[in-house]
């Protein structure tokens, strides 16, 4: 059973806040350590695009307990339901937050903010993995092929990054735990009550071509249900969701 606590390890400026978790996690370091930069120059999302981090935003990395779920991309999941939770203590009712598979929370179609698990095995045999979380508080990317938005756009005062730090990582905690004692279909069933309506229009951008199809759930194992036309039900492991069909 990991720590119930964590300590959050504060810089000015850092490459990429998930590098040094990555370090101190293969140095042995073990969950609930947090690293916390004020702005990032070399920071990245999924598939290796650059995550902009400007000062003012949140650039969190934590030590997750790598052991708290098995199944594939359900450290992710967790992770998301956890941010989610703090975010919400946050924000004011009537604001739609909610989560997008995989990866991303999102206000009114447009990304607040969004988190990345990496994981390995040290030298000694022994697995971590660590949650690289940003979220826009002040300025947000323009990008109008994956459409974004801030605390400060959204109208709302910005939490200060600190103080959503140590609520995340608290919230974090607690999920562990959680899934310890009540398993994955825990966090599949909190993730599903935040998600988007069943129905909702999407598309999943995947290798072979684009799928369309109704947002449908999530499979047992958290992989992406997406209802077709045709009537049948495609499980996605992988791949970027957007909104329409």
């Amino acid at each position: 059973m990991s720590q119930t606590h964590g300590r959050i390890e504060r810089h000015a400026s850092l490459p990429s806040t998930s590098d040094r978790a990555i370090a101190l996690a293969e140095a042995g370091e073990g969950p609930w350590c947090a690293v916390l930069a004020e702005a990032q120059t070399a920071g990245r999302g999924r598939h290796g695009r650059r995550w902009q981090s400007p000062p003012g935003n949140l650039y969190l990395s934590v030590l997750l307990d790598a052991q708290a779920v098995a199944a594939p991309g359900g450290l992710g999941l967790l992770a998301g339901v956890a941010i989610a939770e703090a975010l919400a203590t946050l924000l004011p009712d009537g604001i739609g937050l909610h989560l997008k598979w995989p990866n991303d929370l999102v206000v009114a179609g447009r990304k607040l903010g969004g988190v990345l698990v990496e994981a390995g095995t040290r030298a000694d045999g022994t697995k971590w993995a660590v949650a690289g979380i940003g979220v826009n508080l002040v300025t947000h990317p323009d990008d109008a092929d994956r459409p974004a938005t801030s605390f400060a756009a959204l109208g709302l005062r910005p939490p200060a990054p600190d103080t959503l730090a140590e609520a995340i990582l608290e919230r974090l905690i607690a999920w562990s735990g959680r899934a310890r004692v009540d398993g994955f279909g825990a966090i599949v069933a909190a993730w599903q009550r935040r998600a988007q309506p069943h129905g909702t229009a999407i598309t999943v951008r995947l290798p072979a071509g684009p799928v369309s199809g109704r947002y449908a759930g999530l499979d047992t194992d958290g992989a992406l249900l997406v209802s077709l036309e045709d009537g049948r039900t495609r499980r996605i492991i992988a791949g970027d969701v957007f909104a329409g069909g």
